[in-house]
């Protein structure tokens, strides 16, 4: 193709070269008027130099037009190379293309995907929270009433039957509620709830009253409980004391669970110190019987025990174990056990304080004497639903005497009329309310009331001891929080602190 074009050219050159002499020799004759002769032409061509420059103009032309010919070869050849280039770099871009589109494609499904597994698992998270909340609500509500009125008639005069046969009703209940309990610890390490508050610990202080919690049930089975420390222990510690009281307790009362005779030990040594921080090892030993070694890894998982029959012989729901692992890992340790089948248990496990001044255990803030100040005179209202929890209460209020004058609504509506009506000191309320629930009331009483009266005291008095639920009850403005079932003491402590608080406010 490049030839072709290049004598192409060429003979288009040659001819458009012949066709000057061709005009201009015949001009000229004209010119001059001279006849039309070869010897005119003759005598043109001679005369005028000029005709020699154009008779050569075929040549010239020819070979210009040929060079072109060929430079437009090669041209029209690099466009069609390049032609070939932008082809198959366009079927490269748009084969790219649609791969991209495919990937978008492709992310795009995959993350609607994810978004769509994302709200599931919110949703599957905030039913849990959903069931849970209500099913510890629904059990909590009547184990209040058993546990109180069986407080209420273990106080009354009862012969020795009677006075066991409450006990066994006691211990059933706490026994139900500490099942409750440790489903939601549970639910709260899983969900990352925990948090630890650390504040100084008097580290004797803490073992003894784990040890004194835990003696009771040691001595009823007749094992021998000990405790010991070694002399290198720091006194004073940075703790989360009910939390490793939890720890402890769970350790300790499994040991003796499974331990029918011999006993129960718990050591703890200093492992490493310097001299801001401390690494204490703990140890629960007990003479019990031991773990199978298949079992040792498996005793850990959660509702799972050493055996098939270990519920039934010896009862528990195979938390415990899961829980103190759980919660020994989230202060950087690792809970651990060494078994020999028929011999006994260690259970063992190192966690490093920071060090502190010994502190001295404070008394228990709700050990006051329910009638120490003779003069507190109080008018309450009572938001209760439940009609057993209602006498209940009724019932305690009489056993306090008459420093309380109480109303009774059964439900946030009918509390927050009897509220602007009355004139109170103080409102327990119940957050799961028909018609209108505890927090709707007080968060009206809140914000829709003048001062003073929309400043008296409120306690939550509720069977709902998740976090969000004490968090959301603060937050529309509630100054206490009791749960259910609740102590006496505890309740009186947190009724009489919040009348004495607000009537020195107004002071």
């Amino acid at each position: 193709m490049k030839n072709n074009q290049t004598y192409t050219y060429a003979l288009c050159g040659i001819i458009f070269g012949v066709c000057f002499p061709l005009i201009a020799t015949p001009f000229d004759i004209w010119m001059s008027e001279l006849p039309f002769s070869w010897s005119s032409v003759v005598q043109v061509q001679t005369t005028q130099p000029l005709h020699w420059i154009i008779d050569t103009a075929p040549l010239f032309l020819g070979l210009i037009a040929a060079y072109a010919g060929k430079k437009q070869g090669e041209i029209r050849q690099h466009n069609a190379m390049l032609d070939q280039i932008v082809r198959e770099k366009t079927s490269d871009l748009l084969e790219q293309n649609q791969l991209l589109q495919e990937e978008v494609e492709h992310r795009t499904k995959t993350e609607i995907a994810l978004i769509k597994a994302r709200d599931e698992a919110e949703e599957a998270k905030h039913a849990e929270e959903r069931f849970l909340a209500n099913m510890s609500h629904e059990i909590r509500t009547p184990l209040n009433s058993m546990l109180g009125f069986t407080r209420l008639m273990m106080d009354t005069d009862i012969d020795q039957q009677q006075g066991e046969y409450l006990k066994s009703i006691k211990y059933s209940s706490n026994h139900l509620l500490a099942i409750i309990n440790d489903i939601l610890e549970l639910s709260k390490i899983k969900a990352g709830q925990i948090d630890f508050e650390l504040l100084p610990v008097n580290v004797r202080d803490l073992l003894n009253s784990v040890i004194n919690t835990v003696a009771i049930n040691a001595s009823n089975k007749g094992l021998d409980i000990e405790l010991e420390i070694g002399d290198d222990v720091v006194q004073g510690i940075k703790a989360d004391a009910v939390r490793m009281s939890q720890i402890l307790l769970n350790l300790l009362n499994n040991a003796v669970k499974f331990t029918n005779q011999g006993s129960v030990k718990l050591r703890v040594s200093n492992s490493k110190a310097t001299p801001s921080r401390s690494t204490l090892k703990f140890e629960v030993i007990d003479t019990g019987i031991g773990i199978p070694a298949d079992k040792l890894e498996a005793i850990f998982d959660d509702f799972k025990q050493a055996e098939s029959n270990t519920t039934r012989l010896y009862g528990g729901t195979g938390l415990g174990l899961a829980i103190s692992r759980k919660l020994v890992e989230l202060q950087d340790g690792n809970l651990q056990v060494t078994s020999t089948l028929g011999e006994g248990s260690n259970f063992f496990f190192e966690i490093a304080f920071d060090c502190c001044e010994a502190v001295v255990e404070a008394e228990d803030p709700f050990n006051i004497k329910i009638h120490e100040d003779s003069t507190l005179r109080a008018k309450i209202l009572l938001a209760e639903d439940n009609d057993m929890n209602r006498v209940l209460a009724e019932k305690i209020f009489e056993v306090w005497g008459d420093s309380f004058d109480v109303d009774f609504a059964i439900n946030g509506k009918e509390a927050v009329e009897l509220f602007v009506e009355n004139d109170y000191d103080l409102v327990l309320m119940d957050l799961q309310m028909p018609i209108m629930d505890g927090f709707t009331a007080c968060e009206f009483i809140r914000t829709q009331l003048d001062s003073p009266k929309r400043d008296i005291p409120i306690i939550a008095l509720t069977a709902d001891v998740l976090a969000s639920e004490r968090k959301r009850a603060f937050q529309v403005g509630m100054n206490e929080y009791v749960t259910k079932p609740f102590k006496p003491q505890e309740l009186y402590f947190k009724m009489f602190k919040s009348i004495q608080d607000y009537r020195e406010s107004l002071i």
